[in-house]
This record gives C-alpha cells, sequence and structure tokens, in this order.
C-alpha cells in the first residue's frame, strides 16, 4: 500500500530563509538611510583615529602617561555630555543635534593633527569625546521614530553594523598609511607627516556624515509607537514611581555590563601577549577576524528577538558570563581565542538588544533621557573599572579580574531580569 503524501508543507531551503531575512532589512526609512550613512562615516573617522592618534602622541614625544591621560578625558567627556544632552534634544531637532555633533568632531579631529601642544591636545580631546557620545546618544529614540514595531530590531542591528563597519575601514585606511607614505616623496620618511596626513583624511572623511545627517527630515515611521495600545504591549508603566524605578534598574543594569568589560577588554591584548605568548601580528589577526565576524553577527538581532527583546538579551547575555570564566581556567590558545571571538558576537547582539527594549520600556517623552543616563552609567562604570583592573592585574594577576566580570554580567543579567521578567 503506497504511502499516503504527507499534507505537510516542505521547509524552505536554507539558502531562500537567509535571502528572504537579507531582504526584510531592505525595507527602511530614507532617514534611516541617512543615519547609517552619518553613523559609518563618523566611526570611519573614529577608527583611523583610534589607530593613528596614539602613535602620532608618541612620534611627537608625548609620554605614554599623556596619552592614557587624554584617553581617560575622552571618556569623562562622553560621560559629561551624557548629562545635558536630554535637555538639549528638547530643544532642537535630533537632525540638528547629530549632525552639529559630528561637524566638531571633524573640527576636533582636524585641529588635534594640526595643533600639537599639550593644553590644546587636552581641550580638544574633552571636546571629541562630547561630540562622539552627542552624534551617538540620539541615534537610539531616533531609531524608535524611523521603523515600526516590526522593524526596530532590524534597525538597531543596521546601526550597529553599520558603526562596526566604520570602526574596521578606519582601521584598514590606518593601515593603509605607511604604503601611502613609502609612495609618495612628501612623506616618505617623515613619521609624523604621515601620521597627520591619516587623520586629516580621518577628519575629512567624517565630512560626509555630516552632510548625510543634514538631509534627514521630520518624517516618521507610518505606525505610531507611543500610542496607548502600543504602551500596553511593551508593558511601558503610567506611575511616575515605576517609571523611575524602571530606569534606575536600566542605569544599575548598565552600570554592570560596563564594569564587567572595563575590567577586561582595555587588558586583553596584554593578557594574550603575557599569558598565552601570542605575537603582536596574531593578536592583530585576532581582532581583525572578530571584527568581521561582529559586524555580520549585528544582523542576527531580529533572529534572536523573536520571542522578545527582553528573554533574548537576558539569555543571550547570561551565556557570555560563563565565556568569561574560560579565560580564568587558561585553555589553550585556539580555544581563548573561540571564546574572544563567541564572548563579542554575543556581545554585538546583546547590545543591540539591550538599546531595542529600553526604548521600548520607556514613553517617548523619556527616550532621549534614558539614553543619556545610561550611556552615563556605562562611561562611568567603564572608567571605574579600567582604573581599578589595571592595579588589580599587576599585583595579583589576571585571575580575579576575569572572575569578577563574570560575577558582573550575571548580576546585570539578573537585574534585567527580576526587574522586567
Amino acid at each position: 500500500m503506497p504511502a499516503r503524501p504527507s499534507s505537510a508543507r516542505p521547509h524552505p531551503r536554507l539558502g531562500r530563509r537567509v535571502t528572504a531575512y537579507a531582504l526584510s532589512f531592505t525595507g527602511l526609512t530614507d532617514n534611516a538611510r541617512r543615519l547609517l550613512v552619518g553613523a559609518t562615516s563618523l566611526w570611519v573617522g573614529i577608527g583611523v583615529f583610534g589607530v593613528l592618534f596614539n602613535l602620532y602622541l608618541i612620534a611627537l614625544g608625548y609620554s605614554v602617561a599623556f596619552v592614557g591621560l587624554l584617553a581617560a578625558l575622552s571618556t569623562v567627556g562622553q560621560a559629561a555630555v551624557s548629562l545635558v544632552l536630554a535637555p538639549l534634544l528638547r530643544s532642537w531637532p535630533t537632525r540638528t543635534v547629530m549632525a552639529s555633533a559630528t561637524a566638531l568632531v571633524t573640527v576636533t579631529m582636524a585641529a588635534s593633527a594640526l595643533f600639537t601642544a599639550a593644553p590644546a591636545l587636552i581641550v580638544l580631546t574633552f571636546l571629541q569625546g562630547a561630540a562622539i557620545a552627542a552624534a551617538s546618544i540620539p541615534s537610539s529614540p531616533f531609531i524608535m521614530e524611523q521603523a515600526p514595531v516590526d522593524r526596530r530590531a532590524h534597525l538597531f542591528s543596521a546601526y550597529m553594523a553599520s558603526t562596526n563597519f566604520g570602526s574596521m575601514a578606519g582601521s584598514l585606511i590606518s593601515g593603509v598609511i605607511p604604503t601611502i607614505g613609502a609612495i609618495l616623496p612628501v612623506l616618505r620618511g617623515h613619521v609624523v607627516v604621515q601620521d597627520r596626513f591619516g587623520l586629516l583624511l580621518g577628519a575629512a572623511i567624517t565630512i560626509v556624515g555630516i552632510v548625510s545627517l543634514w538631509r534627514i527630515t521630520g518624517e516618521r515611521a507610518p505606525e505610531d509607537s507611543d500610542s496607548a495600545g502600543t504602551r500596553a504591549a511593551f508593558g511601558v508603566p503610567v506611575d511616575e514611581e515605576a517609571r523611575q524605578g524602571d530606569v534606575r534598574a536600566m542605569m544599575a543594569a548598565t552600570a554592570c555590563i560596563a564594569l564587567a568589560l572595563g575590567a577586561v577588554y582595555p587588558l586583553f591584548n596584554v593578557y594574550f601577549s603575557t599569558v598565552h605568548h601570542a605575537s603582536t601580528a596574531t593578536i592583530g589577526l585576532l581582532y581583525a577576524v572578530s571584527g568581521v565576524l561582529c559586524t555580520a553577527g549585528s544582523f542576527l538581532g531580529p533572529v534572536v528577538a523573536r520571542s522578545g527583546a527582553l528573554p533574548g538579551l537576558v539569555a543571550t547575555r547570561a551565556l557570555t558570563a560563563p565565556i568569561l570564566l574560560l579565560f580564568w581556567l587558561h585553555p589553550s590558545l585556539a580555544l581563548v581565542f573561540a571564546a574572544y571571538i563567541g564572548r563579542n558576537i554575543l556581545g554585538q547582539i546583546t547590545g543591540t538588544l539591550e538599546n531595542a527594549f529600553t526604548m521600548e520600556r520607556v514613553s517617548a517623552d523619556m527616550r532621549a533621557g534614558v539614553a543619556n543616563w545610561r550611556t552615563f552609567a556605562f562611561n562611568a562604570g567603564w572608567t571605574v573599572a579600567s582604573l581599578a583592573a589595571g592595579a588589580i592585574v599587576s599585583r595579583y594577576g589576571f585571575d580575579p579580574v576575569f572572575v569578577a566580570s563574570a560575577a558582573l554580567t550575571a548580576a546585570g543579567v539578573l537585574i534585567w531580569y527580576r526587574r522586567f521578567g
């Protein structure tokens, strides 16, 4: 007797699924595309600056201590502007704030390449940190205005991928500068001049971002993202005390992950070099591969968020705590590299979901303020942890910071789950 034909429809092939998923990112508004172009060009400039500026300072004769001071000042600038940006966004259009801040980034980058006296560099670095924060923080509330509910995770993921791609492209451009210097007679053999040329090139690329952000219009997504029905669907509280409690919990969870990451990420290259004896070339290759995979991984946010941004955030970030404990066990170099890349990919996904959930959870009038306060909590936590980690590692080694990082990650996950789950 022949088998009865199954009534179940065959599953589409993997290639068709991937194609359909990729096409789901194409329905972005014109304003969303302008935001992504602006973010990409801004982060190309940041990527160039991140590689060349410290080398430029050393070539000018500044000490490593002064380089560290400028790095701290940049973080202080980012934290400081997050305290005053919310009132500014209530007075100025988001487009004006982001475009003006990007223009200030351009000016401070170019000026830092041309004016090399220590007092000037201190002021310019502080202003540049503040400008980068002012150009980036408004993106989360802006995304909420530019995407309907079913496309928010897509736009948050695309924005994260744009910043990753821009930073990676900037790093690659920086690597080409010595080759260009060897070709052009005016640059050949002049390290300071080569670095200055690279910094000015990075600043020039950010001009594209100014133009793109300035072209953003006042149009929003057709769906009313702050309607009563939408607020109820995402559990947005109407009681003022509950709203403030949500914000405090968000800041605490953000501070936990900032402390966790700040304790280990600034020193990962030292860990690879001193504990596992990896060469500089090997570490550079690892960072490059991680950057490529993280950029691709940024697009997986909507997949993880299918059951909701919060469940995806809690489940995915919970996986990163045991990964951090792997470094405490000091396994083989191959396993360490795999764990590092895996943690970075999961970090990209959880960062996307974290931004999406916090913006969905609060009302429209609070989004800019919440984005500001979370940025402040992250920068403050990162700064404290990185300073403490240096002292701890120099005295006790890397084991305590990896254990602490895993514990702080778990604490942050618990806050998200207990308050909002």
